[in-house]
């Protein structure tokens, strides 16, 4: 066999095996797979929050435990794991910021205790009236043409 078709078989090859990746992640799966790989997500996710007293090494060993059951449950269930990775743990959502001590604080300074009652106070110089302006606003006046 010379090198050309050699090279013409392994090129066919190539594009064939290509061909059946590209044409079976096209179809998704089945009902019961997707049954299957939520069940296989559940015990994940159980997995991992058991993993999470552990400090250390043993919890890093406990998570890879987690992926490498989670990795055997897919494949007992018919799933590529390509494509269907172990699904993404919440993340813990972060408090409102504090601020480190000494640093001044955003509030404004003030008693916080109970409710605030406001009375309210006279002016020294009594009620303040408003003032019409000196020149009147003028109005818009209609033009009427006189007919002779």
């Amino acid at each position: 066999m010379n090198m050309l078709k050699f090279r013409i078989l392994i090129g066919t090859s190539l594009i064939c095996i290509a061909a059946v990746l590209f044409s079976t992640s096209m179809f998704g799966l089945t009902a019961a797979q997707e049954k299957a790989k939520g069940r296989c997500s559940t015990r994940y996710y159980s997995c991992i929050d058991a993993c999470a007293n552990k400090t250390g090494d043993n919890k890093v060993w406990c998570e890879r435990d987690c992926m490498r059951a989670y990795n055997g449950c897919m494949d007992d269930a018919g799933i590529p794991l390509e494509g269907n990775p172990p699904p993404r743990l919440p993340r813990p959502t972060p408090g409102p910021a504090k601020s480190p001590p000494g640093s001044p604080s955003k509030k404004p300074p003030g008693p916080t205790l109970g409710p605030i009652k406001s009375t309210p106070t006279p002016s020294p110089t009594g009620p303040t009236i408003l003032s019409r302006p000196s020149k009147p606003t003028p109005t818009p006046h209609k033009e009427h043409h006189h007919h002779p």
